[in-house]
């Protein structure tokens, strides 16, 4: 749906529209060149009504160059561990596209150079983590920010790590829940 007019009391949505087939657990991201990439997949492990598009049974990539107006499928990055394919993506500082992808034993990752459209094979990101939800994002001081379990048993000890250097290293480890 698109609202024109979000401002007014009563805001007015067009029609809901069709864009990615499968799902989009993760909030996309608009890179440097103002192309938005929406991260999206069909899950190999469940059944669904999309589980004959073996072709799209990876971490997909749509992306709209207008604006939201148009959306295609790029690309897609392939992990073997992968798990539910809660990927995200961040742009790194030289422009490559790093995508994190939710696996059984941790977290895997994938580089594209070529803004979403070919993907390095995917290996372990060493960054760890319970076969879990994650989350990574771009601060607006240019530091990454990452919410992974740290120091875990099962799945506790939930904590915010910062990166000043582009994701090589982490720091701070802010506990935000130790609970399981």
């Amino acid at each position: 749906c698109v609202c024109d007019n979000p401002d007014d009391a009563e805001p007015k949505f067009s029609e809901p529209r069709r864009i990615a087939n499968g799902v989009m657990m993760n909030k996309p991201i608009v890179t440097s060149k103002g192309d938005w990439l929406l991260p999206c997949s069909i899950w190999e492990g469940f059944q669904s009504e999309y589980n004959f598009l073996s072709e799209e049974r990876f971490s997909n990539v749509y992306k709209s160059s207008d604006n939201g107006t148009t959306f295609k499928l790029i690309g897609h990055a392939d992990y073997i561990d992968r798990y539910i394919d809660e990927h995200m993506m961040v742009e790194k500082q030289n422009g490559d596209i790093w995508m994190l992808i939710r696996a059984k034993k941790g977290i895997g990752e994938s580089i594209s150079k070529d803004g979403g459209v070919t993907w390095s094979k995917g290996t372990d990101s060493a960054l760890g983590g319970p076969c879990s939800r994650f989350c990574i994002r771009r601060l607006s001081s240019g530091n990454l920010i990452l919410i992974n379990h740290h120091d875990f048993h099962g799945r506790n000890n939930l904590k915010a790590m910062i990166s000043t250097d582009d994701g090589k290293t982490w720091r701070g480890y802010l506990t935000l829940d130790e609970r399981s």
